[in-house]
């Protein structure tokens, strides 16, 4: 039987680049500081006539800039299939590719960023599990109007592939592997306001793409959100997303060994989350990003998938020596306000609840190469004692920087 457990919510993902706003009159009193005051402005495109020489001297502040890394090693991983009851384990080797293309925008100039992302892993210790992999491709392009107003287009895809237990009896193991992809197109709005901070919107439109038959459907999303900093050390965001996820070409989908006709499956989510980040240069703790998160999933018609969701997490980065310590923990709260547990209890509604952490430990052995480990615990309580679930997994490697070149 499947289990419905995302590869996402349980897999590290990898460091995502942040990009903090600077006001337009930063911008300005950077390159005035470059510049000097002063200066004619030259005919073309209206900007001081110093400007060509710092593409002169300046190449990397405004040519394209390449940046990549691959980590591989091998690692050890309790219960891979999230059984809620198996004692089996396995071993694996990975390999970690994540490489970076982009070439900044200057006024009116068009930016340009590529990024790609693949984790593949191997295993060996259970029978018909092979192996999974995630992949993230996207590629956008952007300008910043006269207004301060940034428009930004881009195509995305992400793939993953993960291994699930489809056997209908605890004392059997049927491997299923089950590929999810997802093609989609955004466009994002973005701009300074002095004294409130980036205001930015996001429209994303993309189609999941199941490997088991019947399983596709359109999602469409909405984000707003606001960010700004408080502090030399902290920053604030707050963001709204509402996510709508559509059946209109499936005539029904088999629920709880029903068919039900596909508008039924039609959702509406809504998620508000608000979110603090501290950073600095030197100490112990160089990082935390705080979130607190909230979720309302919504049938369009009937209430089978009505549920809410209360979400926790911590980041934190530390310095140690010449050393890094990374730390992830997640809590979640899910409760389901019309779908029954089944207990002995008639009335029980279904509720699960998650925990997550990740500790990864960094180490220099040379310029551009680190020896890293990571160890990964998760668990999942519900009662509905089928989706519950605990594993944890260790892995050791080293990782290259700039392999090809900057």
């Amino acid at each position: 039987m499947f289990k419905p457990v995302s590869f996402l919510a349980l897999c590290l993902l990898p460091p995502i680049a942040l990009t903090f706003s600077q006001s337009d009159s930063d911008d300005e009193a950077w390159l005035d500081s470059l510049l000097g005051s002063g200066g004619e402005e030259s005919a073309e495109e209206g900007i001081p006539a110093e400007v060509p020489s710092l593409y002169d001297e300046f190449p990397e502040l405004f040519g394209w800039e390449f940046n990549s890394s691959i980590s591989s090693g091998v690692g050890w991983r309790d219960n891979p299939l999230y059984d809620a009851t198996s004692t089996q384990d396995a071993v694996f080797a990975f390999a970690e590719v994540d490489a970076l293309l982009m070439r900044p925008g200057l006024d009116e100039r068009m930016e340009y960023v590529t990024l790609f992302y693949g984790d593949f892993r191997a295993y060996d210790g259970i029978e018909g599990l092979s192996g999974e992999s995630f992949l993230i491709l996207r590629s956008s392009a952007g300008r910043r109007m006269g207004n301060g107003l940034k428009a930004t287009g881009a195509l995305g895809f992400t793939r993953s592939t993960q291994a699930f237990n489809a056997a209908e009896s605890d004392f059997e193991t049927d491997v299923l592997m089950v590929s999810v992809s997802k093609p989609r197109v955004d466009l994002e709005l973005e701009r300074w306001f002095e004294g409130i901070g980036e205001l930015r919107f996001d429209a994303r439109h993309g189609r999941s793409l199941n490997s088991e038959e019947g399983q596709d459907f359109d999602e469409t999303e909405a984000v707003l959100s606001l960010s700004r900093p408080i502090s030399d050390l902290w920053e604030m965001a707050f963001e709204f997303e509402r996510v709508w996820e559509g059946y209109d070409d499936r005539l029904s989908r088999d629920v709880a060994d029903s068919l039900v006709d596909a508008p039924l499956l039609d959702t509406t989510t809504d998620r508000l989350e608000a979110s603090f980040v501290y950073a600095r240069d030197d100490g112990a703790l160089r990082k935390t990003t705080t979130a607190f998160a909230y979720e309302s999933e919504d049938d369009e018609v009937g209430d089978y998938y009505e549920r809410s969701r209360w979400i926790l997490s911590e980041t934190l980065r530390f310095s140690l020596g010449k050393g890094r310590l990374d730390a992830r923990l997640r809590y979640t709260e899910t409760d389901y306000k019309h779908r029954l547990a089944g207990g002995e209890d008639a009335s029980e509604r279904r509720a699960d609840r998650s925990f997550s952490t990740t500790l990864a430990a960094f180490y220099p052995l040379r310029e551009s190469v680190e020896l890293f480990a990571r160890f990964e615990y998760a668990e999942k309580r519900s009662n509905v004692e089928f989706f519950s679930y605990e594993t944890q997994g260790l892995s050791v490697g080293i990782s290259w920087n700039d392999v090809i070149g900057q």
